[in-house]
C-alpha cells in the first residue's frame, strides 16, 4: 500500500517538472507569428470628413500587398472592402513616403480654411508609428504623394462619394 502511494507521489512530482522542462521548447505560435509578420501594417492613409461630399475612408496597407479600406458614403453606414497590390508596389509606396522626409515632419500641418479636408498618414519605422495630420503647408513632394495615395485608393474603391441617390 505504501509503495502504491509512493509511486503516485513520485509521478505527481515528476509530471510538473517534466512539463516545466518541455514548455519552453514548445512554441505553438511560431508559425502564427511568421504569418502575422507577413501581414504587418506598413502604412495607413485616412481622409477625414468635410462639410460637403468629401471621400471619407481609412486605408490600411499591409506588407503582403493587401489593402483594407473602411469607408463611409454620405448618408450610409460605414463599409469595409479589400483590394490587392503587388508587394513591391507597397514597398515602393513606403520608400516614396520616407523620401518625402516624412519622419522629420511636424505632427500637424493645418489650414486656416475651415472646410479643408484633412488627411492623416501613419507610417512605421522600426515598428514605431508616426502620424502626420495634414491639410496644407507641407512640401510639394509630400502633397503629390498624398494625392497619389488618394487616387490609388479611390480608383480601387469604385465608390461614389457624392450626394446620396434618390430612388
Amino acid at each position: 500500500m505504501k509503495l502504491f502511494r509512493l509511486q503516485h507521489l513520485f509521478f505527481a512530482l515528476l509530471f510538473p517538472l517534466l512539463f516545466i522542462w518541455l514548455v519552453p521548447k514548445f512554441d505553438p505560435n511560431s508559425s502564427l507569428l511568421s504569418a502575422a509578420e507577413k501581414d504587418k501594417t506598413v502604412l495607413i492613409f485616412e481622409k477625414k470628413p468635410c462639410f460637403g461630399f468629401c471621400p471619407v475612408y481609412k486605408a490600411q496597407f499591409f506588407s503582403n500587398g493587401k489593402v483594407e479600406v473602411k469607408y463611409t458614403q454620405p448618408g450610409q453606414e460605414p463599409k469595409t472592402t479589400h483590394f490587392r497590390l503587388k508587394k513591391d508596389d507597397v514597398k515602393s509606396l513606403v520608400k516614396r513616403g520616407e523620401a518625402t522626409g516624412f519622419f522629420q515632419m511636424k505632427d500637424r500641418y493645418e489650414s486656416l480654411i475651415p472646410d479643408f479636408p484633412a488627411r492623416e498618414l501613419t507610417m512605421y519605422k522600426i515598428s514605431k508609428p508616426k502620424k502626420v495630420t495634414y491639410t496644407e503647408g507641407g512640401s510639394p513632394e509630400f502633397e503629390s504623394y498624398l494625392k497619389d495615395l488618394a487616387h490609388l485608393v479611390e480608383s480601387n474603391l469604385n465608390v461614389d462619394f457624392g450626394p446620396p441617390k434618390r430612388d
